[in-house]
């Protein structure tokens, strides 16, 4: 990933970023005062990375009561669970 500055953002405004986005792979990374602070990318990869997120949360989502992440237990046996920790 191609990394600016700020500086160099400030002074050729957006075009300092559209230029790099169009021959890399569609992210370029901002930096201030010498560290990595953003990525800024085009809206369809910006798009297609939350198309993802969301279909993974529908692929855990479906997934949960198969793979519950709670107990169903009594008094006893949590305490019982918890003193043998």
């Amino acid at each position: 990933m191609q990394s600016i500055s700020a500086n160099d953002f400030k002074t050729g405004g957006i075009g300092a970023i559209s230029r790099p986005l169009q021959t890399l792979r569609g992210e370029v990374g901002l930096s201030v005062r010498g560290e990595l602070r953003f990525v800024e990318m085009e809206a369809d990869a910006h798009q297609r990375l939350r198309d993802c997120e969301l279909e993974i949360a529908l692929l855990e989502t479906r997934a949960a009561p198969h793979h519950p992440r709670q107990l169903t237990e009594t008094g006893r046996s949590a305490s019982s669970r918890i003193q043998n920790q």
